[in-house]
């Protein structure tokens, strides 16, 4: 007796999204990774200039960021 594989099924979605909507979706998408890489610019900057309370406002949009992605991650089971 072989045991047999089976493949699993993909739905297939009807809709047809619109320019805004996808827009849309791929903003939201970019946002978290947009903040973390705008931070850790900042940061960098911040820190060459010599300025502390700019570096420490950096770091932590640069987290918030990192802690967006890390919720999303989470919450679609990316993570476990």
């Amino acid at each position: 007796m072989a045991s047999t594989k089976q493949t699993p099924r993909v739905r297939t979605i009807k809709k047809q999204y619109s320019r805004g909507e996808i827009l849309e979706s791929l903003a939201y998408e970019l946002k978290p990774f947009v903040l973390a890489v705008c931070g850790f610019g900042a940061a960098v900057y911040f820190t060459q200039k010599g300025i502390p309370v700019g570096k420490y406002f950096s770091l932590t949009l640069m987290a918030c960021g990192l802690f967006i992605l890390y919720a999303r991650a989470k919450d679609r089971g990316v993570i476990q």
